[in-house]
């Protein structure tokens, strides 16, 4: 028998906060992620910006791509490059590489919402979706 302050079983936030849904909030997120996350170290920075993809339900999983300044695209048919607005939080022209990256849900819950930094546009979100479909028809 639940008591009256036992919180809802799908709620894992603090009072005031709402539930993360992840149907909703990962398809076309931008958020900061931390270089350790991508599999690298450097020096000169400690995070890339991911933007998501796809959300995978059943596998508990989400794709991200990771960002690099556009002016650093070594290979152009690599990278999708779009501007930074408002709406997506990048401040500059970003190359997003088209490498799908696998990462759990609950690596990708932990970004938000400190490391949330804004969401794709649909055409944008739709066009880096038709790429990878082009480019990993496998996946």
């Amino acid at each position: 028998m639940k008591r009256l302050e036992d919180p809802p079983d799908d709620c894992d936030t603090p009072d005031g906060e709402e539930p993360f849904g992840p149907d909703a909030a990962l398809p076309g997120a931008v958020v900061i992620v931390p270089n350790r996350h991508w599999g690298f170290e450097v020096v000169s920075a400690v995070d890339h910006p991911g933007a998501c993809t796809h959300y995978r339900a059943g596998e508990a999983a989400t794709i991200l791509l990771k960002d690099t300044d556009a002016g650093n695209a070594k290979y152009p048919r690599r990278y999708y490059v779009f501007d930074g607005t408002r709406e997506n939080g990048l401040h500059k022209p970003t190359a997003f590489e088209l490498v799908p990256r696998l990462f759990r849900l609950h690596k990708v819950k932990l970004l938000f919402p400190e490391r949330h930094l804004g969401r794709l546009d649909e055409a944008t979100l739709h066009a880096l979706r038709a790429e990878l479909a082009r480019l990993h028809p496998e996946e």
